[in-house]
């Protein structure tokens, strides 16, 4: 839930910078600042480890084709890899840093 809070924190942080800037983009009020949406994908707990396996070695070489890079690209995608524990790893550091910012703010109080 807190992962979907400090989202929501984000963007209500975004619109308010935007009505504040006079309506700059967030490109335009925090230039040297970059959001990186990650982004992937999940099974359920228990699935058949060389199902797991099979789906990851795929969605991995499709990171190798100039087509699929070429959608990315157009989309401002970064191919940013990780195999499911790095991805878990990094799915907890942004969880904890996006909560301590919604807490620091005050929009984490129920």
């Amino acid at each position: 839930m807190k992962f979907t809070i400090a989202r929501a924190a984000l963007a209500a942080l975004l619109a308010v910078a935007s009505l504040v800037s006079g309506g700059a983009t967030a490109a335009e009020t925090f230039p040297t600042r970059t959001l990186d949406s990650q982004w992937g994908f999940a099974g359920p707990k228990g699935m058949d480890p060389a199902v797991v396996q099979k789906i990851h070695d795929a969605f991995k070489k499709s990171l190798d084709d100039p087509k699929v890079l070429a959608i990315m690209d157009k989309h401002l995608m970064a191919p940013n890899y990780a195999d499911a524990r790095g991805y878990l790893e990094l799915a907890k550091k942004i969880t904890a840093f996006e909560a301590e910012g919604v807490e620091r703010i005050g929009l984490g109080k129920d």
